[in-house]
């Protein structure tokens, strides 16, 4: 579940703040490369360990479930977007209450945020994390996911959902948020991480096989 994008949103797109341009050395410096890491798809470690991390893509990609065990791998603290911009029963809070929670989680040292929220918290989000997870699978995957998750939402609820959300309301959403992002956001989201890569952690994943292998390079940074 999440927000609907417009047509209209697309034209707020900034560019990677200044703010993380002053830190362009020190992760240069710091930033090393291991040979058949991921096998050469992007993925860097650097030494610094992650404390902001924003986990973003289209929906149905598994954002919820990859953060939930990156929170658990790491330590840092969870938050998903979803939980905090909709109550149980799928009722949205007001755009100024969700703003001021985001600000609060923005203002902590470490943190792990799960989701979209707004155009409006996009990119100061983004421009706040030290990593960018960026789960950028195929169109059909994502498609796939969304329908998986309509048929057993009704058994088992979907991971990152408030308690008693509609599932099917949700879930046509989804498929109508799943072109949209797809045509409009996603082309932004892979502008946005080719001008970060030399400032931030990128962890682009663009294949099944690759989240898996994600987790592997989490872990033995965090061992």
């Amino acid at each position: 579940m999440g927000q609907p994008l417009r047509a209209g949103d697309t034209s707020l797109y900034p560019t990677v703040s200044s703010r993380a341009t002053t830190t362009h050395l020190i992760f240069r410096l710091y930033s090393f490369y291991q040979k058949g890491v991921l096998e050469g798809r992007g993925f860097r470690p650097i030494l610094l360990i992650m404390k902001k991390v924003a986990v973003f893509g289209n929906t149905g990609g598994g954002k919820s479930t990859l953060s939930r065990r990156l929170s658990e791998i790491t330590g840092l603290p969870l938050y998903i977007l979803d939980k905090i911009q909709y109550q149980p029963g799928g009722a949205k809070i007001s755009d100024e209450e969700y703003q001021r929670i985001h600000a609060e989680i923005l203002a902590n040292n470490q943190w792990i945020i799960d989701g979209f929220g707004s155009m409006e918290t996009l990119w100061p989000r983004l421009n706040e994390a030290d990593s960018l997870v960026f789960i950028d699978l195929p169109l059909y995957v994502h498609f796939w996911w969304v329908t998986k998750r309509l048929i057993t939402g009704y058994f088992q609820p979907p991971a990152g959902w408030p308690e008693n959300s509609p599932i099917f309301s949700s879930s046509l959403n989804s498929y109508r948020v799943l072109w949209l992002c797809y045509k409009y956001l996603t082309p932004k989201y892979r502008e946005y991480i080719a001008q970060a890569e030399s400032s931030k952690k990128i962890y682009h994943i663009r294949s099944v096989q690759e989240i898996g292998q994600f987790f592997k390079s989490i872990e033995s940074q965090n061992k």
